[in-house]
């Protein structure tokens, strides 16, 4: 079995989660079995995993192994509404579309939430003291069943959580104190196994450590751990004490300058598993670019420590079988960037090269995929704002499904400080987009054919870019030829290829 090491798989994902989602799904497609592992405790991740194709037996979390509720039939879910909490029949019920008020007289006894996008099912509920201070949470999973409770002190602070099994029993016990903010920090977890052996840990990374453990013990086979998210995965792999093949993924440069991959400081996860020590525990590093995998060479000097590069993006079969769409049929001067709307993206910097476009050519648009902090996303709006672009740059958010938002743009165009590989860069030349991109640390370099599929712009340079994207606009010719090397060359990230990269490790 080989298990994809992250935190959580949220309905907004990074990379990472993609990354992690195409590879399972490839896996499941060569027939060779996988999971990704998830840590966090979430009770809607069997209803968000479906919108990204992925099925319970594509993933394994924590707290549902330890809550022995890994597996339950989609015939068994139940819908929980306020009904089944049977409330006595003296309390009075406020309705509300999010939100219920249960009363008792004149005091609030409970507020009772609904699930979004529901129509009344369970979510939590509040639960009240004489005073009126919240004094307990009651967590419910969207299969349907009470998973978790949580109480608090009349500081309203969480001292305790108990989280429970489908059928009721208590499994674990996790307390609570103030860290130096009065945020809550988890200091004791007390887990109760099936044989009703008790296991105390101080942290949740420790309880992590000995769940892969657990995984690991499932099976007589060697299994292979591969740590995706490194500032939760990296620890806890380094720390496993059952035998397995242990190998570290670079979703992130594994340095602190950009420019500088050979002599900056080591990025603060990957400190310790790129020590002597680190590595002797470890079967190999995976980057996900040619150029990475060079400069981890000549840092490390440990010609003995295997370090493969395979791709991070996949083009699914079905992709790559659609019909190539001309660019006349699109929408004219249309440009797109997905991705995280964060600092490290510059879409700033995107932004005012657009701005150059944008004065020459007045009906070229900018369409902004992603999610990013709010802050930043205010930042940016009112960028917009000032450069009078509000009606040619558009931030939609965030979704899922972007085939018909890729196949609508003429151009992809990214301005990153820094990444390990793009994939959103991969999905646009799968579906014929050329690309335009500063030539950063690390992909575009091993993406972008200069002058055949896209542009590869001098870091930084704004100038150069937004006149690239105006050589293409205005020569037709070009953009489709441009558009058909995009669509040729995306074959290099198709499923067999990178299946084929994958051997390094498979067999």
């Amino acid at each position: 079995m080989y298990y994809f090491l992250n935190q959580y798989i949220f309905e907004r994902n990074s990379g990472v989660e993609h990354a992690e989602i195409k590879r399972v799904q490839l896996f499941d497609a060569k027939g060779v079995p996988a999971k990704i592992v998830t840590r966090d405790f979430d009770r809607s991740q069997h209803r968000t995993i479906k919108q990204f194709g992925l099925t319970d037996d594509d993933l394994v979390n924590m707290f549902d192994y330890f809550q022995n509720a890994e597996h339950i039939d989609e015939s068994d879910y139940k819908t929980l509404h306020i009904q089944d909490l049977h409330l006595p029949v003296d309390y009075q019920i406020e309705p509300g579309a999010n939100v219920s008020h249960v009363r008792s007289g004149d005091h609030l006894v409970e507020d009772v939430w609904f699930t979004p996008g529901t129509i009344g099912q369970l979510y939590y509920v509040n639960f009240f003291d004489a005073s009126g201070n919240l004094s307990q949470t009651d967590l419910y999973d969207w299969r349907g069943f009470k998973s978790a409770e949580q109480l608090y002190g009349q500081d309203g602070q969480l001292m305790a959580e108990n989280l429970y099994t489908p059928t009721g029993k208590r499994v674990m016990e996790r307390y609570y104190v103030k860290d130096t903010q009065g945020n809550p920090l988890n200091t004791l977890i007390r887990l109760i196994t099936d044989q009703d052996v008790e296991h105390y840990f101080t942290n949740v990374e420790d309880l992590f450590t000995f769940f892969l453990d657990k995984l690991n013990q499932q099976t007589e086979e060697t299994n292979t751990f591969i740590a995706d998210r490194p500032g939760v995965a990296n620890q806890p792999l380094l720390a496993m004490t059952t035998k397995a093949r242990k190998y570290i993924f670079f979703p992130i440069a594994h340095a602190t300058e950009p420019e500088d991959q050979l002599n900056a400081p080591l990025d603060g996860y990957y400190q310790v598993p790129l020590s002597m020590q680190g590595l002797a525990k470890l079967d190999g590093l995976i980057t996900m670019t040619n150029r990475q995998r060079g400069d981890l060479e000549m840092r490390l000097k440990q010609p003995q420590m295997p370090i493969m590069a395979i791709s991070g993006g996949v083009i699914p079969a079905e992709q790559a079988a659609k019909a190539p769409i001309m660019m006349a049929k699109r929408t004219s001067h249309k440009l797109l960037f997905v991705g995280r709307l964060g600092s490290e993206k510059r879409v700033d910097q995107l932004i005012r090269a657009f701005n150059l476009v944008h004065n020459g050519m007045p009906d070229a648009t900018l369409e902004l995929r992603g999610y990013g902090p709010s802050e930043t996303i205010d930042e940016l709006n009112a960028l917009i704002k000032e450069l009078n672009l509000t009606d040619a740059v558009s931030i939609p958010g965030y979704t899922a499904d972007l085939n018909d938002i890729y196949d609508s743009a003429q151009v992809f165009v990214i301005a990153s400080r820094i990444d390990a590989q793009p994939l959103a860069m991969i999905e646009a030349l799968s579906h014929g987009l050329p690309i335009v991109s500063y030539d950063f640390n690390y992909g575009p370099n091993e993406i972008i054919e200069d002058g055949e599929n896209g542009f590869l712009i001098e870091n930084g340079n704004m100038f150069s870019m937004a006149n690239s994207i105006i050589e293409l606009f205005k020569d037709p010719n070009k953009l489709q030829k441009f558009s058909e090397q995009a669509y040729s060359s995306s074959s290099r990230f198709s499923e067999d290829t990178v299946w084929q990269q994958w051997q390094q490790i498979v067999q």
